[in-house]
Formats: structure tokens, sequence, C-alpha cells
């Protein structure tokens, strides 16, 4: 068996665990007790335990001593990580990223030093190896969120005015703005990889959405405005993934 088909048989079992074999009792009393919680521990020794089993399973060069130490480190780090996760209740989408890449980020680390290939990412994964591609790409993908945000504001303002305050009062605050981070992100996405087909579904179905609207007189403003937006979205993005493009290449998945 590959080594990369231990990683993910190790994540797979991390996803089970988590989200399969947690019940929803566990995490109200984690977080309602925090390090008191006995369900802390057992769910992190879960982890430990599956984590190790598909290690000296899977593995045909692991050993019991290369088990029990996966036991410990996965236990001990994922129960840390939980636990700050249980005194972090304000920002939870945020803290749910995080604790999930920490999660997957410790296997990856368990997973290079048992496999021996601690100095073959080295080598790979160095600040030498990094290039304007990769700059790009990052840059890309951070201006369409909040800097492509202030500059579709700017665009829509002289229209913004023109809504009565009524026209949003049934709408979700902030909403317009994560829909708007979501469909770019994925239109982003697709024209690196030169999907263009499905960024013409995605504002289909966006349209499809708007549909009620287009057919209601008394919105007819507000439709005005927001397929506006829309197109500015879709401007905004489609011109810098053409310049990724037209730069560095579309990304390509082996």
């Amino acid at each position: 068996m590959s080594d990369i088909t231990l990683l993910m048989f190790l994540i797979l079992g991390h996803v089970a665990c988590d989200f399969y074999f947690q019940p929803d009792s566990w995490v109200k009393k984690k977080n309602e007790h925090h390090h008191k919680s006995i369900e802390l521990l057992l769910h992190s020794a879960l982890h430990g335990i599956v984590a190790a089993s598909i290690f000296y399973v899977l593995n045909s060069n692991s050993t019991v001593l290369n088990a029990m130490y996966v036991v410990v480190a996965v236990s001990v780090i994922h129960y840390a990580t939980d636990l700050i996760k249980s005194y972090s209740q304000k920002w939870q989408l945020i803290y749910f990223l995080v604790d999930q890449l920490v999660h997957i980020g410790v296997l990856i680390a368990v997973w290079l030093v048992v496999t021996g290939q601690v100095e073959s990412f080295k080598e790979q994964w160095t600040i030498d190896n990094l290039s304007h591609k990769h700059a790009l790409y990052i840059l890309a993908y951070i201006a369409i969120f909040k800097p492509a945000s202030v500059l579709i504001s700017m665009i829509l303002k002289p229209w913004t005015r023109d809504l009565k305050p009524e026209d949003d009062t049934d709408t979700l605050k902030s909403a317009g703005q994560q829909i708007g981070y979501f469909e770019r992100f994925l239109m982003l996405t697709f024209i690196l990889l030169s999907q263009y087909s499905v960024i013409g579904f995605l504002l289909a179905a966006k349209s499809v959405f708007r549909f009620g609207d287009l057919t209601a007189a008394q919105d007819k403003k507000l439709t005005e405005y927001v397929m506006l937006g829309t197109l500015a979205s879709v401007t905004v993005t489609i011109s810098i993934g053409l310049f990724v493009i037209y730069t560095v290449g579309k990304v390509t998945i082996n």
C-alpha cells in the first residue's frame, strides 16, 4: 500500500471519529464542562486509537512502539485543540476551520515521521521552492474577497442611495456579502481550472433563484441593483482569473 493511501485512510478515520462517532451530547458536554468533560477524554482517545490502528494495520513497517507514539501524539494534541475550541463559542466558524486544520496537520506530521518522509518533505517544501506563481495564486484568492467587495461597493454606490430603506428589511444581515464571497471563490476556481461551462451553470442557478424578483414589478429597482452587482462581481472575478492564467497559466491537477 502506498504512503499516500495510508494518509487518505488516516484523514478518513479522523472524519469518521469527529463527525460520525461523536454524538451531539458529547459536543454539548465538551462545551459546557471543558477540561472536566469525560466525553472530551473519550473523544480524544478514540481519535488516537483509530489513527494508531490504521497505522499499524496498513503500514507494513509499523511496530507496536510506533503505534503507541501515534496514540499519545494524536490523542494529546486533539484533546488540547478541542479544549481550546470549547472556550471559543463566539467565532464558531473560524475556530471550527482552525480546529480541523490543526487535526489534519497533526495527522500529516505523524504520517511524515512514521513513514520516514520528513527529509523529503523538507526538500520539497522550502522557501527556495516558492515562486511568483504561488504568490499570484494566493493574491488572486485574497483579492476576490474584501478588496473586490470594496470595489463593487464603489461601483454600486451611485445606485445604492436610490434603494428605499424598506427594500432590504427582509434580507439577512451580511448575507449578500457572504453570497458574493462564495460566488467569486467558485468562479475563480473554475476559471483557473478552465471549467468555463460550470460558471455558466452557476450564474444560471443564481438567476433561477432571483426569478421571483424578476417577475415582481414592485421589486424591479432591487432586481436591477442585484443584477448590476452580480455583473460587477463576475467582471471583477473573470478579470482577475484571466490575468492569472495569462501570467502563469491554468492550474493543472495530476
